[in-house]
């Protein structure tokens, strides 16, 4: 597996994580531990995000300088 399809899977599994929370959250809006928690999940995601342009980028210069 490559490192972009590794950080696409984790990215995935962080999605389906926060679904459920957000869900409950949106029943109990009130309730702050899932406000963390989601957030928590969410700077998750944006770090694989971030990596993933990352790695695009790269890739692309790689194929300029060849």
């Amino acid at each position: 597996m490559s490192p972009i399809q590794e950080i696409q899977k984790r990215k995935q599994e962080l999605k389906a994580r926060r679904k459920p929370l957000f869900d409950w959250y949106l029943k109990n809006p009130d309730d702050t531990t899932l406000v963390l928690e989601i957030r928590i999940v969410d700077d998750e995601i944006a770090k694989c995000n971030e990596q993933m342009e990352r790695a695009r980028v790269n890739r692309v210069s790689e194929q300029v300088h060849a």
